[in-house]
């Protein structure tokens, strides 16, 4: 497991953990925020810290199952509902992930095996979606690579991101 995971955008993840089957990292983004986070299998988030912000997921159903276990090109649905951890805020929503199954990405020097995922994220207050893809190594629970658009209620696109991993500290 690398030390440090760098990425084009300038966000640095830095000692990345796995326990239980849960992977644990803290995020520096190039402007200085800190985000600390855990996600069970590294796509399922149980917790989030950043800055004021803090949240907690509860997932309701069904069962979450590793990467390697989703099938694949068939749509898998799991329901959360999302805590913000203060005011008591809560927020249900319906998180749909498609497998596209293995493939090769190359991060700087290295080429990694990773599963393609299709991950779609709807909140139920009406407020819209989120739609990205996930190159995760599913061996270290590391997405190496996304691209994620928001959406608003009607379908539009009102945000558009990227993230790359560049190299690996070890």
């Amino acid at each position: 497991m690398p030390s440090r995971i760098l990425y084009a955008d300038g966000r640095v993840e830095e000692n990345p953990l796995i326990s239980n089957d849960v992977f644990e990292v803290t995020s520096t983004d190039a402007e200085g925020t800190v985000t600390i986070y855990s996600a069970k299998y590294g796509i399922f988030f149980e917790n989030l810290i950043s800055g004021d912000t803090a949240m907690m997921w509860t997932w309701t159903t069904p069962e979450r199952v590793p990467v390697t276990e989703l099938p694949v090109e068939q749509e898998q649905v799991y329901m959360a509902d999302i805590e913000s951890v203060g005011d008591g805020q809560k927020l249900e929503v319906r998180y749909s992930y498609t497998s596209h199954g293995p493939e090769t990405l190359s991060v700087g020097d290295c080429d990694v095996q990773v599963i393609l995922l299709d991950e779609r994220q709807e909140f139920f207050d009406g407020s819209g979606s989120i739609v990205s893809q996930l190159w995760i190594d599913p061996e270290r629970m590391l997405i190496l690579k996304t691209e994620r658009d928001k959406l608003d209620a009607s379908g539009t696109i009102i945000g558009h991101k990227e993230a790359m991993a560049t190299g690996f500290e070890m």
